[in-house]
């Protein structure tokens, strides 16, 4: 597997942060937007088991995690650099009260999700009270072939609901089209189009690996 946000879905998530890493990727290097129908660059793969340190600054990070603050945000980007199965540590907190450690945690897994065991915890976040949340998980998810992804996508196509904190009020809309318009090949201009498209393919699309193609 390869972990499931684009580029330029990354690039939108970050730049819920406000922050001066905005607009570049993990490792600092700029991000650039795929072309629609490009494949997220292959991750390298996490180790089975997170360190007792990383364990310690995952529950510190989404315990502590203040949207007003920049380094909270900060301290979740940099613990997506490490390669260690985090469904374990980050699932409990999907089903907190708290919504900003719901958010934390369902950010942080939206990032690194690539295991089994990641993809099946995020899964969780597709059912979150807060639709905006749903949208984050969803983006990721459908990168990693889950069907269940697609039809939040679509009911977030033209949704005046925004990405949570985001600095500039950035649209689940774009998020999305894009990630629609990418796994599965198809572009629609109107929010109709594309809830047509999908009863018209619900019961037969599937994951081929790249993209969803329906029978």
């Amino acid at each position: 597997m390869t972990r499931g946000l684009l580029p330029g879905m990354l690039l939108a998530l970050l730049a819920l942060t406000g922050s001066a890493c905005a607009g570049r990727s993990l490792s600092g290097t700029p991000v650039v937007a795929p072309q629609p129908g490009a494949t997220p660059a292959p991750a390298a793969s996490p180790t089975a088991t997170p360190d007792a340190q990383v364990v310690a600054r995952v529950r510190a990070a989404v315990e502590g995690f203040d949207p007003i603050e920049e380094a909270t945000f900060h301290e979740l980007n940099m613990l997506a650099l490490e390669r260690a199965d985090m469904a374990a540590t980050l699932a409990p907190y999907l089903e907190e009260p708290d919504s900003g450690r719901r958010f934390a945690a369902i950010y942080l897994l939206a990032l690194v999700a690539d295991t089994p065991e990641e993809i099946e915890a995020l899964k969780v976040a597709l059912d979150d009270p807060v639709f905006s949340y749903r949208v984050v998980a969803a983006g990721s998810l459908a990168g990693l072939g889950v069907v269940e992804a697609l039809p939040v996508l679509v009911e977030a196509v033209g949704s005046d609901a925004l990405l949570p904190y985001s600095e500039f009020n950035e649209p689940v809309d774009a998020l999305a089209r894009e990630a629609l318009e990418a796994y599965t090949g198809q572009t629609f201009a109107t929010a109709e189009e594309w809830r047509a498209w999908w009863e018209r393919v619900k019961d037969t699309v599937h994951w081929d690996g790249t993209r969803y193609v329906a029978d």
